[in-house]
This record gives C-alpha cells, structure tokens and sequence, in this order.
C-alpha cells in the first residue's frame, strides 16, 4: 500500500490541482491578490500587479477560499475483492488522490476515521492517516455508518465525499440537507474462466467448495451492480451526485473529469 500512496501522490503534484484541477480557472468572482505559491498555475499571476511592485501575486475568487472538504472512506468486507486488483486498493488510491489535491489547493481537509475528524496540515500528515486506513483488516469487518455522529462532528458546510463500494444501504438525509455530497464507488468487472475453489464469506468467515464458471461469474457480477445500482439511487433522490469507477479504469482520469463536471 505505501508504494500505491507514493504513485498516487505523483500523479497528484505531476498536474497543478491534482484531480480539482478542471474547476479552477476563470469565471469564479474575484475577490484579493495573494502572493504566488510557486505550486499554483502561472496564469492565475497578475501581471499588472508585477509591473507596477516587482513582487509576483495570483489572483484569488471567491469559491476558491470557501471550499471545505470532507472525506469518508466506507469500509467493509467486501472490499476485500477483486478480479485485477482489489476494491481495497483502489478505495486507498482514491483517497490519496483526494486528501493530496485538497492540500495542494490550499483547502480545508477533514479524513474521518473510525469516527474520528483528522484535519492534516501537511502531506506528510495525510500520508500517516492514509497508512492506518490501508493497514486495518478487512476480513469479518462490517460497515459502520451513524450519520447522526457523522452530522455532529461537521458543523459548517462541506463538500462531502463517501468513498466505498456501496453494497450496503446508507440513510444520509440529514448530511445531503446541510452539505454538498458525492458518492465514489468502486466496482469491478468480472472475468470469464473455470475452476474449483474454496470460497471464504469474508464478513461471517463460513466456507465452501464451488465450481466457478462463466456463468456463474457473470450472474455474481450482475447482483452485485443491481445491488449497488440500488443504494446509488437512492443516494441521487436525496441530490447525491454518484460516480461509479472500474477497476481496469485509471482513478486519476475518472476523478479528475467527475470533478471538473460538477
């Protein structure tokens, strides 16, 4: 998992925003200058102002300085899964993508764990938090979700990000009331091929003898996006904007353009 951080966060500082990167530019409402990060797209530099004092400023809007971000990984058995690779480790990657480009635009961070805020304030702290989440077990972990906690400790208005596999319902009436909410759903595509196996229930850890064909493959493939289908649904009705990325899809691309729609 460090090294899967590592390749996230590069391709995170190889594009000015990182995935946020296609909401920024002109149209926003200007509203001071600030001196230029050396990080920040060199069109943003006011060149007037830098005839006229010899300093380099950029130009800040409006939208710019009152973004807050709130991300909630939804962990659980089944994201221990996967055919190319698992739904645990893209759940990881995205959530290196997301706390990166936050902090590299300056925004204001919150990673919830285990219930708990984290707001880091460097990359190097996000990179501690993302490590506990990629080291906690998987196997007999059941989702758990109190919105009620989750609305209590989010006050002011946010742009809130749930990233799992959403194979198991959620009620977020309250948050999508008070923040801006999106929805990350890994998902995989099945592969075709036969054989014996020994399959394990990672929830309750019960096991079996199978015979895996096509078919059945396809049918476990078929339940698993109805069930998915669902949940995602249901979070639209409440204004949820939902996006559903593949395994054999590259994460950045796919959250650098949901992003940069919205």
């Amino acid at each position: 998992m460090k090294s899967l951080i590592l390749r996230s966060k590069k391709a995170v500082f190889a594009h000015t925003h990182g995935i946020f990167g296609a909401r920024r530019g002109e149209g926003f409402e200007f509203v001071e200058l600030a001196g230029y990060d050396y990080a920040s797209d060199a069109r943003r530099i006011d060149w007037m102002a830098l005839a006229k004092s010899g300093e380099l400023y950029m130009k800040i809007y409006e939208e710019e300085l009152a973004q807050r971000i709130a991300v909630v990984p939804l962990i659980s058995s089944s994201l221990h899964f996967g055919y190319k690779r698992l739904k645990s480790q893209m759940l990881i990657e995205a959530l290196t993508l997301i706390a990166h480009s936050a902090l590299l635009c300056g925004e204001e961070l919150t990673l919830f764990w285990q219930e708990r805020p984290y707001r880091p304030q460097s990359h190097f702290e996000a990179d501690t938090i993302l490590q506990k989440i990629a080291e906690h077990p998987l196997i007999g972990q059941k989702l758990q979700f109190e919105e009620s906690s989750l609305f209590a400790k989010l006050p002011n208005r946010s742009l809130l990000i749930l990233v799992g596999d959403f194979l198991e319902p959620i009620d977020i009436k309250a948050l999508a009331a008070r923040h801006d909410v999106v929805a990350i759903a890994m998902a995989c595509r099945p592969i075709s091929f036969s054989t014996q196996a020994q399959l394990k229930d990672v929830e309750n850890l019960k096991s079996k003898s199978a015979t895996l064909t096509p078919s059945t493959l396809a049918n476990h493939a078929r339940k698993l996006h109805e069930i998915q289908q669902i949940n995602l649904l249901e979070l639209e009705k409440r204004g949820v904007d939902t996006v559903r990325i593949f395994e054999d899809e590259s994460m950045f691309d796919a959250l650098f353009h949901f992003f940069g729609s919205r």
